[in-house]
């Protein structure tokens, strides 16, 4: 199975008919990232932990977070040099939810400066590009 190419029902058939392992999935796409990155300038900060857990409807099914979504411990800048030392002492609601469903963050993903705008070109850290284009926006 082409783990880029597949649909998140496709991953999550591979998981309940043990074709395929959660750490599988969440090491191919961490390993995407840690390629397209140096490129794309997507990520703010990168999470390193694999999935631990086979619970909730996605459990495994690795996501990006927005960098405005606070995760308990974990940095949050909302794209902002202000931030750039706030780690949140407190999960999101919508974090806390996804989690609960089994999804796992791959980290956090830059984006206009306080989610201030679409195009991700105004944000306090950098500019991201767009994966399909690079000469694009990503938003």
């Amino acid at each position: 199975m082409n783990l880029s190419s597949s649909s998140i029902l496709e991953m999550l058939a591979g998981l309940r008919d043990g074709t395929l392992k959660s750490s599988d999935i969440w090491n191919h796409f961490a390993h995407v990232s840690d390629e397209l990155d140096p490129t794309l300038q997507a990520y703010n900060f990168r999470t390193k932990v694999q999935p631990n857990t086979q619970a909730g409807p996605f459990f495994g099914i690795p996501i990006a977070i927005k960098d405005v979504y606070s995760e308990t411990g974990v940095p949050t800048t909302a794209s902002s040099k202000m931030l750039a030392n706030y780690v949140a002492p407190y999960e999101s609601t919508a974090t806390k939810r996804l989690k609960e469903a089994g999804i796992v963050s791959l980290g956090k993903v830059n984006c206009d400066e306080f989610a201030m705008g679409t195009t991700g070109e105004n944000s306090g850290i950098r500019i991201t590009k767009n994966p399909w284009d690079i000469s694009r926006v990503p938003g």
